[in-house]
């Protein structure tokens, strides 16, 4: 719903968003820790150590990999036990419910055997890098080109398509990826390209966890959840404001290379707007009233004072 909305406000300013249904997103799928300091690790799950810990909250998010539209569309919890196939069937199942979903990009972590049948099962496009424990293999082959690489056990074996591409950065150096998208054998490079876009998520973990994230003690890991899940939820207000004040403009959002808004803007303006004595909890009346508030104050203050403030981003 949330999307269609956008969809809608786009047309009306003359603005092309390209996430509709019809043409499909992008789609990346990561895995994201915050550490956990204590001796009690009730559903803290172990992790390479980092800043004087072992132990982290683990979170999976799929976030809509377009430049200025990173919508994260559902976060879920994990455990020691959960697997990271069932994480993927939630993540593209509850994403489906909001967006055709054009290729799903995951990292190594999930370039394996049960997580490759799962995608298929899916009936998904996907693409992510290949480990290399299959060395002699790989080196083989001579990119670019498409190759069928046997996975898994014998006796469970999958042969899944990789491609084998050199680094435009440093040609010494090969690239493989898993994936079943139909490209071209002239074309193969683009999809380097493409892979780059799984950045995304990793920008969106990092804006959850340094601006948006509260700080607790508390090691109940409902508590945890609800924090993450918060975080999450303002993350996808920010960037639906930006998203705002760009159509507001008749701006691109897929071309700003920088957020019109800053996180730290968007806070300021939502304290003030939360905790104002007017504030009476009316949900869609509030979050209007601070998307209003923020896109005025970034046209008063980046454009000339004779520019016209359209009606509807005024305060009543």
């Amino acid at each position: 719903m949330l999307l269609k909305l956008i969809l809608i406000e786009g047309q009306h300013q003359n603005v092309v968003i390209k996430i509709g249904v019809s043409l499909g997103v992008l789609l990346s799928i990561d895995i994201t820790y915050i550490h956990f300091y204590g001796k009690r690790r009730k559903y803290a799950c172990g992790m390479e150590r980092d800043r004087g810990t072992n132990y982290g909250y683990k979170y999976a998010s799929a976030v809509i990999s377009v430049a200025g539209i990173r919508f994260t569309l559902h976060t879920v919890p994990m455990t020691e036990f959960t697997s990271n196939e069932d994480i993927l069937e939630e993540l593209i199942t509850e994403a489906r419910k909001y967006v055709k979903i054009k290729a799903v990009l995951v990292d190594r972590e999930f370039s394996n055997s049960p997580c490759i049948k799962k995608l298929e099962e899916l009936n998904v496009k996907y693409l992510t890098p290949v480990i290399k424990h299959r060395k002699k293999f790989l080196q083989s082959l001579r990119p670019p080109c498409k190759a069928e690489m046997p996975l898994g056990p014998k006796k469970d074996q999958l042969c899944v398509p990789i491609i084998a591409v050199k680094d435009p950065d440093n040609p010494n150096v090969t690239l493989y990826y898993a994936t079943n998208m139909d490209i071209p054998l002239e074309q193969l490079e683009e999809i380097i390209a493409v892979y780059q876009k799984r950045w995304t998520v990793e920008n969106a973990f990092k804006s959850q966890k340094l601006e948006f994230l509260g700080k607790t003690y508390s090691i109940n890991f409902a508590i945890r959840f609800f924090f993450w899940v918060l975080a999450t939820l303002l993350y996808n207000v920010w960037i639906l404001c930006n998203l705002t004040a760009c159509i507001a403009l008749g701006l691109d959002p897929s071309e700003q290379e920088r957020p019109l808004i800053t996180a730290f803007l968007f806070g300021v303006n939502m304290r003030i707007v939360f905790l104002s004595p007017l504030f009476d909890g009316g949900e869609l009346e509030e979050l209007l009233r601070l998307v209003i508030a923020l896109v005025k104050q970034y046209l008063l203050k980046n454009l000339p004072e004779e520019r016209i403030i359209p009606v509807y981003m005024m305060n009543n």
